[in-house]
């Protein structure tokens, strides 16, 4: 003997298979939405540089003993406070422990220098929650503004001319193009960026921005 459904039991369960296929479109929507977010790499690090070197650019870049102290990205809303940092037990590049605050690489070159690459990094966000300086550093357009004032009180403006998501295992490959004291001078700004995988230690990639500096006579005013 078969056992019909009720109508009533019809309506429940077409009601319940509704709902879930609306919990599934919107957690599909909501994967789609975070990774879309992830912004596309633009332009070329070493396309921009060779192509800078190669211009034989007049402008003059003097050589700077001062220590970069603070960073604006205007398009970014970004003033921050920047502390010189060294390496870690693992010597990978020290990250300082507030979010609020960039590092500089001080075994590398200040802003201002004649050749080499000024590295300056920071928290993507916080261990515990919380958006670091660098959370919105993936979103940076290409000639967007970013002024470093050292200890001296001098303004350097520079321009981006690339943004890159690097693996983590690249960039260990990399880090020397990264952190070059030679070569034309630039800017390279770095944070955490990719998939966050907690089992695998974290962010998978990093975000790498490069920018080129502005002539002295086009920049903000140190005065």
């Amino acid at each position: 003997m078969k056992l019909r459904p009720r109508p009533a039991e019809v309506v429940s369960a077409l009601v319940s298979l509704m709902l879930l296929i609306a919990v599934v479109l919107t957690l599909a929507g909501s994967q789609a939405a975070m990774t879309s977010a992830e912004p596309a790499p633009f332009g070329s690090r070493q396309t921009a540089i060779a192509a800078r070197e190669s211009a034989k650019l007049s402008e003059k870049i003097y050589v700077n003993s001062e220590i970069p102290v603070r960073l604006q990205i205007p398009a970014l809303d970004i003033s921050a406070r920047i502390l010189p940092v060294g390496t870690d037990r693992q010597r990978n590049v020290a990250v300082p422990k507030s979010i609020e605050d960039v590092g500089w690489y001080r075994y590398g070159v200040s802003a201002g220098t004649a050749q080499g690459s000024t590295v300056l990094v920071a928290h993507r966000d916080g261990r515990i929650g919380g958006q670091g300086v660098f959370y919105d550093l993936g979103q940076l357009q290409r000639n967007d503004r970013i002024i470093v004032t050292d200890s001296g009180r001098r303004h350097w403006e520079y321009r981006v001319v690339a943004r890159e998501l690097v693996s983590k295992s690249k960039f260990a490959v990399q880090a020397e193009d990264f952190f070059e004291r030679t070569g034309p001078h630039r800017l390279t700004l770095i944070t955490c960026g990719g998939a966050y995988v907690r089992a695998a230690g974290g962010y998978q990639s990093n975000v790498i921005v490069t920018a080129l500096p502005v002539a002295p006579e086009s920049a903000p005013s140190s005065r």
